[in-house]
């Protein structure tokens, strides 16, 4: 497996990451199609092959999706990258900290190594969101900020509100998905 930086973090990830975004019958994330065990089997395959980085959110299965991510990393907690995202209607500060808090909880972890804003709330103000994610790194209990969804505006806007540098806008991107290619690419590239 082949390592590389993420964005001006520290972190070393690896060039190939396991998502567990699935769709099923039973709703997002691992648990809708795949049973638990499946899952959990689906994880440790990725960590036996050296994938490290391991992308969730709290909206995959309503929250089941972290809970089998921080099952299968039972023990070893340092050997992983955990990503998650917030909800948009979870960007109000206060809102903000207790759903860090609630993915701690079903992560089974201290940390988050990068916490991302799924998509902007357009009726919260982003300097409110980025106070709360500065606080929750200067409590531990993040390491290092980034974005999902946002367009390039968005990402300008956030950073310009953040105390820090956000360090990913993770975007939809694949053969079949190109659009980013006309905006995205030629003003935030980071190449993993």
């Amino acid at each position: 497996m082949e390592y590389a930086m993420l964005g001006t973090s520290d972190l070393k990830v690896s060039k190939i990451g396991l998502g567990t975004w699935q769709y099923g019958t039973e709703g997002w994330g691992f648990g809708a199609d795949f049973t638990e065990q499946e899952a959990l089997a689906t994880v440790n395959k990725a960590l036996e092959m050296g994938i490290n980085f391991l992308d969730t959110a709290e909206v995959y299965g309503d929250g089941r999706s972290e809970e089998i991510v921080g099952k299968a990393i039972d023990g070893r907690r340092d050997a992983v990258i955990i990503a998650t995202k917030v909800l948009p209607r979870h960007l109000r500060e206060r809102d903000l900290i207790r759903a860090c808090d609630e993915s701690l909880r079903r992560l089974k972890t201290d940390r988050i190594d990068l916490y991302q804003i799924h998509a902007a709330e357009p009726y919260v103000p982003l300097d409110e969101s980025m106070a709360a994610l500065a606080k929750l790194i200067d409590g531990g209990k993040i390491r290092y900020v980034g974005v999902s969804n946002f367009s390039v505006p968005l990402l300008r806007a956030a950073e310009e509100a953040f105390s820090d540098k956000i360090v990913s806008n993770q975007v939809r991107y694949n053969l079949l998905q190109r659009d980013i290619e006309a905006e995205i690419p030629p003003t935030v590239v980071s190449e993993i």
